[in-house]
């Protein structure tokens, strides 16, 4: 048995024992759903790439190209980028620099599709000035939100 503290509050720890062959096997499982994801998502890419060369990579440079090309890349990245977070053994700055950066493209992420999404709905709706400031407000306050909480309470996940 191993001993794991948990902290709840800074003030407040509480022990828990946990059994290695139960950790083992959560751990076993955790990685083979990323990795059942990471393929998934490298399998869609490759499924569309031939599309995406010839009426993106391929059409003049324009800000909607890029917004295309950097909501589908940086979700990409930031699976990537947790490769060595899930197979690697990795000294406590390593693990927090990972651990930042993914925190950086994952908030990158959600405020390029909830900016998307809201420019759908405004679109829908003959971009009404009330729709918009409603959206204006929910996407501030998510976006303040995830980036209090990275650089607030430091990392989001454990285990450095």
């Amino acid at each position: 048995m191993y001993h794991l503290q948990l902290l709840h509050t800074p003030s407040a720890r509480e022990t828990i024992e946990v059994d290695y062959a139960v950790f083992a096997s959560d751990h076993r499982l955790l990685r083979s759903f990323f990795i059942a994801g990471l393929v998934i998502l490298i399998y869609d890419h490759i499924l569309t790439l031939g599309m995406e060369i010839k009426y993106i990579w391929r059409s003049k440079l324009r800000p909607s190209t890029c917004w295309f090309l950097a909501v589908r890349y940086i979700g990409l990245a930031a699976a990537l980028a947790m490769l060595p977070y899930h197979f690697m053994v990795l000294d406590h700055q390593s693990c927090s620099k990972l651990q930042w950066m993914w925190e950086v493209l994952i908030v990158s992420q959600e405020v390029l599709i909830e900016v998307t999404l809201a420019l759908r709905v405004l679109a829908m709706y003959g971009f009404n000035r009330w729709v918009f400031s409603g959206f204006a407000t929910a996407i501030g306050t998510l976006t303040g939100i995830s980036l209090a909480s990275m650089t607030g309470i430091g990392p989001l996940r454990g285990g450095c």
